[in-house]
């Protein structure tokens, strides 16, 4: 019996964290105001992620978040406000939720094939 169970756990697919890494253009609006970002992704094994992107133009910021199986959040300083960015990955693109200064907004994006 032991190996069977033993045999059954080792079969069982682990779920790994979707891969962030690349580079994404990602559109969305909080409270009727355009958010458009530029970003390029880094992703280590443990799911930390780390970057840039740049919103409606202007300079990159750094980002920092993590990637939990097909759900990741990631946030950054841009114009004096912090966005917080929280949704899931599907393949090549993403969607969720903006949090900036007390009010939410929804995001969708994709990859872009380099």
């Amino acid at each position: 019996m032991m190996r069977f169970c033993t045999l059954v756990l080792a079969v069982l697919p682990i779920a790994a964290a979707a891969d962030l890494s690349g580079k994404w253009m990602i559109n969305g609006d909080v409270v009727g105001n355009p958010v458009s970002l530029d970003c390029t992704f880094q992703q280590n094994g443990e799911g930390k992620l780390a970057g840039k992107c740049a919103v409606n133009g202007m300079d990159p910021s750094d980002v920092a978040g993590d990637v939990k199986e097909a759900e990741f959040k990631f946030s950054f300083n841009a114009g004096g406000y912090l966005l917080t960015y929280s949704g899931t990955v599907q393949g090549e693109s993403v969607k969720g939720s903006i949090e900036v200064a007390g009010v939410t907004g929804t995001f969708s994006g994709t990859r872009v094939k380099q």
